[in-house]
């Protein structure tokens, strides 16, 4: 199956690079569509998730938190997992939600590891982390729940950074879209690429299946830019593409980096994300960098 669109509508070397991708792959991993349910989009493509079986996003990661063996009578595995982007040598950008519920700290048998793998589940690619960081405005959020706020609440920027143990000097870091991007004429209703790790679809009742289920493998999706809401927030075509693990997941637009997947409900109802292509994300971005990298020198 070979799913054909015209070039010009994903700019620049991620278009070309993705065309690609659609027409060489094979069948077993071809582009995939999402449940019925989403299939009244008018724009088809918007549902469209294909398997980056050539690593175009090498620089796009899964954040994966897995219980190590232990006698605490906890099962080992995975137990949630984040999408996020290298955007430095060390430092790993995603969504705040996904970081700040560890404020109390990781119980000592699970452990945070990021892999840029296709495939997040290939164990020998898991790099240790450091440290993880959250954006002040997030509400509390004690552990194990995940932050809990709706997409839209204005002064709530949902963002977080995860700093990797050692440096990553083996894949070119995502450079972040100037500030104003998406305000821009030219971004008004585009077409943009997100590449997550997320779940296919949400439970049949709705909420996230869990991370026994999770295939690991980092998809690349499509869909439309539909209103710049304010300085924190922005959203995308519905239904969107954006599902649990998509969390942190960058989007691409001229292959800068201008948003991050924040709130996507249960994959069909809204999909709101965070802008990084703001001032105020970026001195946070760069600030954070600075303190924590800073202080381990």
């Amino acid at each position: 199956m070979c799913v054909r669109f015209s070039a010009h509508r994903v700019t620049g070397l991620f278009g070309a690079a993705l065309l690609v991708t659609l027409t060489v792959m094979t069948p077993a991993l071809r582009a995939e569509r999402a449940p019925r349910a989403t299939r009244s989009v008018p724009d088809g493509l918007a549902t469209v998730k294909i398997v980056d079986v050539l690593n175009l996003f090498s620089n796009v990661g899964a954040l994966i938190f897995n219980v190590e063996p232990n006698d605490a009578g906890f099962p080992p595995g995975v137990i949630t997992h984040c999408t996020g982007t290298l955007i430095r040598e060390r430092a790993f950008l995603l969504a705040g939600h996904c970081t700040a519920p560890t404020a109390g700290g990781l119980l000592p048998f699970i452990k945070a590891y990021v892999s840029f793998s296709p495939n997040a589940l290939d164990r020998s690619t898991w790099r240790a982390v450091s440290e993880l960081a959250w954006h002040p405005s997030l509400p509390p959020c004690p552990p194990p729940d995940f932050c809990t706020f709706q997409g839209l609440d204005s002064g709530i920027h949902d963002v977080g950074l995860v700093f990797l143990s050692r440096p990553v000097r083996d894949i070119a870091p995502a450079r972040l879209a100037k500030p104003g991007t998406l305000e821009t004429a030219g971004a008004a209703g585009k077409l943009m690429i997100v590449a997550g790790y997320g779940h296919l679809d949400s439970l049949p009742g709705g909420g996230s299946p869990p991370d026994s289920e999770w295939d690991g493998l980092r998809r690349i999706k499509i869909s439309r830019l539909q209103t710049v809401v304010d300085n924190e927030w922005a959203s995308w075509s519905v239904p969107g593409i954006v599902c649990y693990g998509d969390s942190g997941a960058p989007t691409f637009f001229s292959a800068r980096l201008v948003a991050v997947a924040s709130d996507g409900g249960d994959c069909y109802e809204h999909d709101y994300r965070a802008r990084v292509d703001t001032t105020a994300a970026q001195d946070w971005i760069r600030q954070t960098i600075a303190n924590v990298l800073g202080r381990e020198q």
